[in-house]
């Protein structure tokens, strides 16, 4: 029996929210309902899929595999000196079976690192090249997944899909790290989530208010929550970021 799933807090604007709606569909098709299909309806988007709403969030909160995206090529991914590396440590030791896979790539990546002696985010293009399709031959499919979202490998360099900057990348912003940090927040390193996430999940999902977003970037998906002037009561206003949104988004990005 397939039920019918109006998901109100996915919207086809803004960025965040289209793609948010894709990683959904993607993750709920590919690990817990493979006839699972999806339309859109008055600007909603609809799941119809053999799981009920409880079903739904268990699959999320309980079940949920997150996909090894990472960005080890770029400044401030985590891998590379002077970077931040708190998140990426965190689920490197941890022991929960749904980051396995996330273990098993930041563990080849940074085997790879060391055997070409790369402790520095690469400079060279030839060097960067090199690197790029060394991680092509030797890591799993599931890690070159996003690695064919992000970066296009050609003859001589590479080009980067608009979408996801440069390479999983906003200038500055790191949309990898970021999403290690979101994991980490909503507790995917330890024994259980977070009290706080089936909230977030919920305002995720189906656009149910909640409190306790976090202070943090989003970047270019979501210029309203960016934060700035006008962006609150008073002056200046913070960015705020669901992590379920903030990791959703990425996954839809596949």
């Amino acid at each position: 029996r397939m039920n019918t799933i109006r998901l109100t807090g996915c919207r086809p604007e803004p960025l965040l929210s289209y793609l948010k709606a894709l990683g959904i569909f993607r993750l709920v098709a590919e690990q817990a309902d493979k006839t699972a299909r999806a339309s859109w309806r008055d600007d909603v988007f609809v799941l119809h899929t053999t799981l009920s709403e409880v079903e739904l969030m268990t699959f999320f909160t309980e079940r949920y595999t997150p996909t090894p995206i990472v960005a080890p090529w770029a400044g401030g991914s985590g891998f590379f000196s002077g970077d931040n590396v708190k998140a990426v440590n965190e689920i490197a030791n941890s022991k929960s079976p749904r980051l396995a896979l996330c273990r098993q790539v930041i563990g080849q990546v940074r085997a790879i690192l060391k055997e070409l002696g790369q402790t520095d985010k690469p400079e060279d293009k030839d060097v960067k090249s090199n690197l790029l399709r060394v991680y092509q031959r030797e890591l799993p499919d599931e890690f070159l997944k996003w690695m064919d979202s992000a970066i296009v490998l050609q003859n001589e360099g590479q080009k980067f899909p608009p979408i996801l900057g440069t390479g999983g990348n906003d200038g500055r912003l790191d949309f990898t790290q970021n999403l290690m940090q979101r994991l980490v927040e909503m507790g995917f390193a330890g024994n259980e989530l977070v009290e706080e996430s089936t909230d977030w999940l919920k305002n995720a999902l189906y656009g149910t208010p909640t409190s306790g977003l976090l202070k943090s970037a989003i970047g270019q998906f979501d210029p309203g929550r960016a934060g700035g002037p006008n962006a609150t009561q008073g002056m200046d206003g913070d960015s705020r970021v669901n992590p379920w949104e903030f990791v959703l988004m990425l996954e839809g990005s596949l």
